[in-house]
């Protein structure tokens, strides 16, 4: 009977003190968010179980209590409706669409965590790519993807 091989190397007496010291706190995490149309919505995401699609006033007061957890940055993904994609991904370029709203709303409250926004248009097109396709319709077109991320 072959028994499985179980390297050690976490237990060599260089290895072990070094990364023994490693300490994470709160403020090193970043909380993800996504964030959708309406008010008072909280929906869960069916493949994630405790994961929820809010709104902005939700997420805003969700966010709220986290920052008073300590946590220091929060990540926003935005979630919109089908009939709103099309096939450039025009949705992340509108100032006023749910990721603009909830990042002019915390900042707003002055809440102490830096936001972050999700910089790939897979969740605006209409075809889930993370940019305009290519002629062929099989690639994304990178040059045209950055030409619209830099708008």
């Amino acid at each position: 009977m072959n028994l499985p091989i179980r390297p050690r190397r976490l237990r060599r007496e260089i290895l072990r003190p070094m990364l023994s010291r490693v300490c994470l706190r709160r403020s090193d995490f970043i909380v993800p968010v996504f964030v959708t149309d309406g008010r008072g919505v909280r929906r869960e995401v069916a493949s994630m179980p405790g994961v929820f699609q809010m709104s902005v006033d939700v997420s805003a007061d969700w966010l709220a209590a986290r920052a008073k957890e300590g946590f220091g940055a929060y990540l926003v993904f935005g979630v919109i409706e089908r009939e709103r994609k099309d096939d450039l991904g025009s949705a992340a370029l509108d100032p006023d669409n749910v990721v603009c709203r909830l990042l002019r709303e915390m900042r707003k409250r002055q809440a102490p965590m830096a936001g972050i926004t999700d910089l790939c248009f897979c969740e605006y097109t209409s075809h889930g790519h993370c940019g305009p396709l290519s002629a062929d319709q099989k690639t994304v077109d990178n040059d045209s993807t950055v030409s619209r991320l830099v708008e």
